[in-house]
């Protein structure tokens, strides 16, 4: 199910259902609430990457089928493509890898990946980190054109391209066909202005994140629970004409259910909306 989208198409992820609900109880759950859209989390305990089986795949796609919900992108969690352990950083190869391969499986268009993890009181040289991320996101890239799969790197403010204009540049530098960013405001928030960063390569971003934050505290909780000035973001995003989908990642170890509806409401009453007109 592919649809006409306006920029303005709002779905859900199932990131914050990971510890209270099942995944077939999470997507239904979105579904419920008027969600056409989800990008799959895929993680544990919800799915293992490495494991999955066929028929696991195909059951998750019937289940999406069934749900009338199309994937626009999948999603990882807890890999760190600039680890200098090896072995590390050959697993987060690995299972973006398999994202990667899942994604064209279950006929979603982008792979959220995000560049890498500092760590605070031994950073890796900014050099040597750049190096070993760009070698790996080679071997991604070629992955990526076997599957025809789109990676979007994530704006995470983790030390290492945290910002969307240090995206902007390796995007632009790269030059990949397959390499756009995803922008996400609660973690720009913490680094930088979410509207104002919008701007940085409008025309190489694939999908947007939406979920409210404070300025010293990272989260992804609900809306008008935070500092994040979504109208500010949106019109920034409409300033751009962004054409891709934004997905509402409530992820806040509290259960997403008692509160997701509300949260979708004040969304729309932003400009965001649930469905947009089919093909």
């Amino acid at each position: 199910m592919h649809m006409n989208r306006s920029g303005k198409q709002l779905g859900g992820s199932n990131f914050g259902y990971l510890h209270s609900h099942s995944l077939q109880g999470a997507l239904e759950h979105l579904a419920a609430c008027g969600m056409e859209v989800v990008e799959l989390g895929l993680a544990a305990p919800h799915f293992d990457l490495m494991a999955a089986t066929g028929y696991e795949i195909t059951s998750l796609r019937d289940v999406l089928k069934r749900l009338r919900l199309e994937c626009s992108s999948v999603n990882a969690m807890e890999l760190n493509l600039i680890s200098q352990n090896q072995a590390i950083a050959d697993l987060a190869v690995a299972q973006y890898s398999r994202l990667i391969e899942i994604a064209a499986e279950l006929g979603a268009p982008t792979a959220v990946v995000v560049p890498g993890r500092q760590h605070p009181l031994r950073p890796i040289p900014a050099r040597t980190a750049l190096d070993g991320f760009l070698a790996r996101l080679d071997v991604l890239l070629k992955q990526a054109e076997r599957d025809g799969v789109v990676i979007a790197l994530e704006t995470v403010p983790f030390g290492f391209l945290q910002t969307a204009a240090e995206l902007a540049d390796v995007i632009a530098t790269a030059r990949h066909p397959l390499l756009a960013m995803a922008l996400d405001c609660a973690n720009m928030f913490m680094v930088e202005d979410p509207a104002a960063a919008v701007h940085a390569a409008p025309e190489r971003v694939a999908i947007c994140h939406v979920s409210d934050a404070w300025k010293a505290r990272w989260a992804h909780t609900s809306i008008g629970s935070g500092e994040i000035d979504f109208a500010a973001f949106r019109e920034a995003l409409d300033a751009v004409s962004y054409s891709g989908v934004t997905i509402y990642e409530l992820m806040d170890a509290e259960d997403p259910v008692p509160r997701l509806a509300r949260d979708i409401s004040r969304l729309e009453s932003l400009g965001w909306q649930r469905r947009s007109a089919e093909a």
